[in-house]
């Protein structure tokens, strides 16, 4: 038996706790979460060294800061933080494409925050606390990062939560199972007796033990004092072979608390009918051991069971009762051939709900010179003699090796006790779920979190346990919705250094391309094309890129805070004169009548008009295909009529027209990629270049063409790249501005709308600028189209109809709503030359055929629909 009050003195609370506060994951079983659950990768081991990381804590969404219970800390609240005192580790268990990753962090101890009213003790309340990292975490703050949001709300109480450590697993049966390093104390006192009673010397008491006390009555006897009483474990055990009872005590959290406790047996006091003996246990001395194993019989009806261990055995009969077997099964666990050791043996709840017997064997504080190098033997278990069961033996845990980050649940309770706290019950076996779960020993600092709509809030940091983690003991969790206040003020709300160490990203390879940019008061660094940390302007002092793996850094010459390694930074002013440009066809003059050119999914036509807005001619490019046609107008023969380049939406091939402005000829006729490629294609007209796109489904594939007469298909290759990483699926756009001859390429689909610039140089492209047109929460892709040195975006769907505009050079111009906010199929756009140029715009996916015409402040010019109002298919623009 054991109290059931929480410890209440200073002096044993930290050592008591710690050795407590451990998660018992899994009530019945050792089934445990052992896997790296990489959902919670942002829960975090730490401790005085990568050798002693014995609390957990969990990062904050930032990225930047870790919340955990100040009593991890053991740092003097009263008195100023030592600058003496020894650094932290943070450990992060991290899964990875490429496997589980650890990444180590080193906190000063300046970097500790804890609670102002913090007072050294949990039973105060505030046991809050938080450590700053000196450089970003892996994965930062981006769609990768690992940090998690704080709960704000009030509905904790009667919530069912999740809670994540690290620490020695246990049971509801048995209680935790740690790897404490203290020498055990243990004692058995065997009572065979009828009447009468015996004296026992405790210390320097003498006490008067009746025949029949039960074990509490022991306790109360030999420990009057209740804090005392908490630290001692009393076990009873059955013999079969005797009428008497054992009792075995356990004073192992005494010893380390106040040193060893002197138990002797007053036999010969006359006043005993019958006999009590006193055993003590050879204690180890040197380096302990603690395990779990298992034995599971599913009874038969005929035949016997062997057990073994290590070079003894003993046979068990099929007809044997409960006390039988748990007997046998400890005086064969026990047997002085293998060494001197302590043997607990409980009864498990069996959650099948069946009638197997479940006995769980605890070794602790095992002194570990007492048996081979190798380990303890493993408990083997056979049926023998026509055995009809089954039965097997196990070794479920050993304490000591390196832990694993576990998780369990249960519900919030409030507690009158301390109300800046949330607790909940191990419940009893009978109305437990096998999930049911409570802290443990190594849980302290972690978080439990409450789930809304798929996302994990943090809503509790582990503070304190009443017990050895066993049915109907209690656990405390510090209610994080009362601290945003702490919170608030411990997180600096002004600009301070984004440090970030290439070293400490757990990529399976090294970072290839890093770009930081600025999009307005935003900043954004990615690592190969992927957000690690994104914020405004004004959280930032500074931006300090650590370990560089590439020499591939593209710093936005607007960034606005300095940056280092300085040879990065772009030299002002930002734009680099213009590379060479391959030989071509002569930059074509001012176009006196440009076209613009319509196409509706479904129709199959293009229709082909003038800028007075008569039409010139239709064209259908793909006889029978009917899923929309992508359409581009430029000058490709230096005639000074613009042409016209189709190419086919999603479900059609790669086959890629051109068209003579004039009278509608065929110029040219060509597969921009593999023939059976059925992603449509993106295409572009500009400065005597043809550019495509890959449309959803291949990588973000980009090619780039000029008219050539001697070419069979009347063009030759003059680029071909990658736009952003293979693995990018949803299809890239392209446009290519008539002034400065540059490529602009966006994702189509299901990725942020990163705007990427190319300049021309020989032989291909290289990349000159890049920018994200709508924020990285946006995911939807977006549309491009470039004039006169201006890059005009539209939103992809999913979004609202924004169009967004800025210079080739990065300055923003202007942005605007195309349509009706609350429209979410997206806006196709394209550009306008000649004497007035503008943009064009059409509706995305699930809107009307309704083309607009715009100025580029984002006046409205005109309005038309060129199909059936009553279609929802959108309208292409060229």
């Amino acid at each position: 038996m054991q109290s059931q009050s929480k410890p209440t003195s200073t002096s044993l609370r930290i050592e008591t706790l710690d050795a407590r506060i451990v998660p018992a994951v899994q009530a019945f079983d050792i089934a445990a979460d052992v896997t790296q659950n990489p959902l919670f990768s942002g829960v975090v081991q730490f401790g005085d060294d990568s050798n002693d990381t014995t609390a957990t804590g969990v990062l904050l969404s930032d990225g930047r800061h870790i919340l955990t219970a100040a009593h991890t800390l053991e740092l003097d609240p009263t008195a100023p933080v030592p600058t003496s005192a020894n650094p932290l580790t943070v450990r992060f268990d991290v899964m990875t494409s490429g496997g589980l990753q650890q990444v180590f962090y080193t906190i000063p101890i300046e970097n500790i925050i804890i609670h102002p009213d913090w007072t050294g003790t949990v039973d105060s309340g505030n046991d809050i606390a938080i450590l700053k990292l000196p450089t970003l975490a892996p994965f930062g703050n981006g769609a990768l990062g690992l940090g998690f949001d704080t709960y704000t709300g009030s509905a904790e109480p009667g919530s069912p939560f999740t809670f994540v450590g690290y620490g020695f697993a246990g049971t509801g049966s048995t209680g935790e199972v740690n790897g404490d390093s203290f020498p055990g104390t243990a004692v058995r006192l065997s009572i065979d007796a009828t009447a009468g009673s015996f004296d026992l010397q405790v210390d320097d008491q003498i006490v008067t033990v009746p025949y029949n006390a039960t074990d509490a009555e022991l306790l109360e006897l030999m420990f009057p004092d209740p804090e005392m009483r908490s630290s001692v474990y009393v076990e009873e055990i059955s013999d079969p072979n005797t009428a008497g009872v054992i009792y075995e005590f356990n004073f192992s959290e005494v010893a380390q608390a106040v040193g060893d406790v002197p138990l002797v047996l007053i036999a010969n006091t006359g006043a005993l009918t019958g006999s009590a003996s006193l055993n003590v246990f050879d204690q180890p001395s040197t380096t302990v051991h603690s395990e779990l194993q298992q034995l599971i019989i599913d009874p038969g009806t005929t035949g016997d069971i062997e057990l073994t261990f290590g070079n003894q055995s003993t046979v068990i009969s099929s007809a044997a009762d409960l006390n039988t077997i748990k007997f046998q099964l400890r005086t064969l666990l026990e047997d002085a051939s293998i060494g001197s050791r302590r043997v607990e043996i409980f009864e498990a709840y069996d959650p099948s709900g069946g009638n197997r017997i479940i006995l769980q064997a605890v070794f602790r504080n095992v002194d570990q010179s007492l048996f081979p190098a190798e380990g303890l033997p493993v408990l083997e278990a056979t049926g023998i003699n026509g055995f009809d069961g089954s039965v097997e033996g196990s070794r479920l845990l050993v304490a000591g090796e390196e832990r694993i980050r576990r998780q369990g649940s249960n519900t919030f309770q409030m507690t009158a006790v301390l109300p800046t706290n949330l607790e909940a019950t191990f419940p009893q076996p009978d109305v437990a779920s096998p999930t049911d779960a409570l802290l443990g020993a190594g849980d302290s600092g972690g978080p439990a979190f409450l789930e809304e709509n798929g996302e994990y809030f943090i809503a509790g940091i582990a503070s304190y346990g009443n017990g050895r983690t066993q049915f109907g003991d209690v656990s405390s969790w510090t209610r994080v919705s009362l601290f945003e206040s702490f919170l608030s003020d411990a997180i600096p709300q002004t600009a301070t250094p984004l440090v970030i160490d290439l070293a400490q990203q757990p990529t399976p390879t090294p970072v290839q391309r890093v770009d930081v940019t600025r999009q307005g008061s935003t900043i954004t660094v990615l690592f190969d094309n992927v957000i690690y940390w994104q914020g405004s302007i004004n959280e930032v002092s500074r931006i300090d890129l650590q370990n560089l793996t590439t020499t591939d850094v593209n710093v936005s010459p607007y960034l606005g805070v300095p940056f280092t390694p300085s040879e990065f930074v772009p030299v002002i002013p930002p734009t680099p004169p213009a590379p060479p440009v391959p030989p071509g066809p002569p930059v074509p003059p001012v176009i006196a009548n440009p076209l613009t050119v319509t196409s509706v999914p479904s129709q199959g036509v293009i229709i082909v008009r003038n800028s007075d807005g008569s039409e010139r001619f239709r064209i259908t490019p793909y006889i029978g295909f009917t899923g929309g046609v992508q359409i581009s107008t430029g000058d490709l023969n230096g005639d000074g009529v613009e042409d016209i380049v189709t190419g086919t939406s999603f479900g059609g091939g790669p086959h890629v027209r051109v068209f003579d402005g004039s009278n509608g000829a065929e110029l040219a006729s060509f597969l921009a990629f593999g023939g059976d490629f059925r992603g449509g294609v993106s295409v572009a007209i500009g400065n005597g270049t043809i550019a495509t796109g890959a449309g959803a489904g291949g990588g973000p594939h980009v090619r780039t063409f000029m008219l050539d007469s001697t070419q069979p298909n009347g063009v030759r290759e003059t680029g071909s790249f990658f736009a952003y990483a293979p693995t990018m699926t949803g299809g890239v756009n392209v446009a290519i501005d008539n002034l400065s001859g540059s490529l602009i390429t966006s994702p189509a689909s299901q990725f942020f709308a990163e705007v990427r610039i190319y300049a021309p140089i020989e032989g291909g492209w290289t990349q000159t600028g890049q920018f994200i047109a709508f924020g990285s929460n946006f995911t939807g892709g977006a549309t491009v189209a470039a004039v006169n040195g201006r890059i005009i975006v539209g939103a992809g769907a999913g979004g609202g109809p924004v169009v967004n505009i800025r210079t080739i050079a990065g300055d923003d111009l202007t942005s605007f709503f195309a349509y009706e906010p609350r429209f979410s199929g997206g806006v196709r756009v394209a550009a306008i030359s000649g004497n007035s140029p503008g943009i064009l715009v059409g509706t995305g996916i699930g809107g009307a055929p309704l083309v607009k015409r715009f100025d580029f402040n984002g006046n409205l010019i005109s309005t038309e629909f060129v199909g059936e109002t009553t279609s929802r298919r959108g309208v292409y623009v060229g």
